[in-house]
């Protein structure tokens, strides 16, 4: 049995697995945001230090953080989904959101991570391993990206599934998801 985790940096991701192939069930702290990786490596440091959480959420949308453009100006990870009106709200949202990402990953299951790039570099890649590496469990992370090219490892499987982002026309991430199911429908985890 497999536990599958939109795992960034786009909403596509959630989309996925959530909307369209019904594998999620419930929102994580990565779905329905644009996140940099260095705002998911800070977060997924706290898998073992979940009693700093909250304090974690608290300081990141009150520090460093414009409601207006919903930016993390340190990164440019991109909220547009939020309501930065009530922050208290917005805080207690992604600290759920976490408590429920690290409990799915502390479940017995097989985790299949799902990660999508507008491009994948190796030092991108690197980072993301590493964060899940040191979560110790086992786990196969799928990535798609945009502009480059497939690749199969022991770790990780890296599609390429061509996209151009077209500000404001959603036919084409529509498009592109369709795409990126009939890749996934090509493994076994999603037959």
């Amino acid at each position: 049995m497999y536990s599958y985790i939109s795992f960034g940096s786009r909403c596509n991701s959630a989309i996925i697995l959530r909307n369209l192939l019904k594998l999620q069930i419930e929102s994580l702290p990565f779905d329905w945001v644009q996140m940099n990786i260095n705002s998911m490596e800070d977060i997924m440091k706290l898998y073992n230090e979940t009693d700093k959480i909250e304090a974690f959420y608290s300081y990141y949308f009150t520090n460093s953080f414009n409601k207006t453009e919903k930016k993390y100006i340190n990164d440019g990870s991109w909220f547009p989904h939020d309501d930065f009106n009530n922050i208290n709200d917005v805080i207690q949202k992604y600290t759920r959101r976490t408590y429920r990402l690290f409990n799915i990953i502390k479940n017995n299951n097989k985790k299949i991570f799902l990660n999508l790039q507008q491009y994948i570099n190796s030092s991108i890649l690197e980072k993301i391993i590493n964060i899940l590496d040191n979560l110790n469990i086992d786990y196969l992370l799928i990535i798609i990206n945009a502009y480059d090219y497939d690749e199969i490892n022991k770790k990780y499987i890296n599609f390429h599934v061509p996209f151009k982002i077209e500000i404001g026309n959603d036919s084409d991430y529509d498009n592109w998801n369709l795409k990126i199911i009939d890749k996934l429908k090509t493994l076994k985890y999603f037959i």
